[in-house]
């Protein structure tokens, strides 16, 4: 695995450690709260320049397998040419890869449902 490769997965697994933690000290809240925290922290520290694709909204699930499932879902099948970049992003960084692995250690389902809260 690459350096950077190394740095990014170390990154992510902090953030799960958080949001774990979240969750094991005050519930689903908790953990909704610190998901939005490490989120905003992970885009930020990613961003280097303006978004090529449109806002598909938040995702929320107590599955972080399907949360992850379903958002590579709503990218790739979303219909948005500016998605091409984050696709590339993702797949570099073998983003559905980390997924089946995580489904196949147990940690979550890849099946989900998507339920609109508007």
């Amino acid at each position: 695995m690459s350096g950077s490769l190394k740095d990014a997965v170390e990154v992510v697994n902090e953030s799960v450690d958080n949001i774990t933690d979240a969750f094991n000290n005050g519930g689903i809240n908790e953990a909704v709260s610190a998901a939005g925290d490490e989120f905003a922290n992970l885009a930020t520290e990613a961003a280097s320049h303006a978004p090529e694709m449109v806002d598909l909204g938040i995702f929320a699930s107590i599955d972080p397998v399907a949360l992850d499932q379903a958002s590579y879902d709503a990218v790739v099948n979303a219909n948005d040419p500016g998605k091409a970049a984050l696709i590339e992003r993702m797949n570099s960084r073998h983003g559905i890869h980390t997924v089946e692995a995580a489904n196949q250690l147990g940690l979550g389902n890849r099946e989900y449902e998507i339920v609109n809260i508007d």
